[in-house]
């Protein structure tokens, strides 16, 4: 029968002990780094937030103040906006239905061929009907908004997302083509991806979002 070492038990009770020690070491550091992480995005969702703020303050203050063009004091000529210089034109305007001021893209109406402006902030599709402004007429170029062209050449899924066509349509959304550089300033030599309706609003918003970043340098 072996006799009982208490030294050797006390060795084998530190050794096990210290392998529980690096184990938990371990995922103390793990939880650090994710910790480390997740502060970092907090802060640059706080930064982001905070221009965010700033930025509507700003906007706000411009159609307040004596400088700003409210739609009520501005008058649009029907025939001289343009689905080229449309967004340009509304940049320093609000929206009559929710005072949003320069958020706005162009929607294509299949029925009818027609281009027409719409407001991201509230969603209303021609905002500005009180002042004759519904659908906007071409000058020497026409949006290509061909869905199914651009999905034939690119692949018929949304480049954001990464669903289906027959995923999207199965959830009620629509594909749309979305101009990969602003149609508004380059036109058609820009290349155009297959997008869903919800992402295409959102990459339009941080189009618009870094071009006003560029602007405040």
């Amino acid at each position: 029968m072996t006799e009982f070492d208490p030294i050797r038990a006390l060795r084998e009770e530190i050794t096990g002990l210290a392998d529980v020690h690096k184990v938990i070491a371990a995922n103390t550091r793990r939880s650090e780094a994710k910790l480390a992480e997740a502060e970092a995005e907090h802060n640059a969702l706080l930064k982001l937030d905070a221009f965010m703020k700033g930025l509507l303050e700003e906007q706000r203050a411009k159609l307040q103040g004596d400088g700003g063009r409210g739609w009520q004091g501005m008058t649009l000529d029907r025939n001289t906006i343009t689905r080229q210089n449309a967004l340009e034109v509304l940049a320093d305007v609000a929206c009559p239905a929710c005072s949003n001021v320069g958020n706005y893209q162009l929607f294509d109406e299949i029925a009818n061929g027609g281009v027409g402006v719409q407001c991201v902030g509230c969603g209303k599709h021609h905002p500005f009907v009180k002042q004759h402004v519904m659908w906007l007429r071409g000058e020497d170029k026409r949006r290509s908004n061909d869905i199914a062209a651009v999905a034939r050449e690119g692949g018929a899924y949304c480049y954001s997302c990464g669903l289906t066509f027959e995923e999207l349509l199965s959830l009620g959304i629509r594909p749309v083509v979305h101009h990969t550089r602003p149609f508004a300033e380059h036109g058609e030599v820009s290349r155009k991806i297959p997008v869903c309706g919800r992402c295409h609003e959102l990459m339009n918003f941080m189009q618009r979002i870094h071009q006003q970043l560029l602007k405040r340098q």
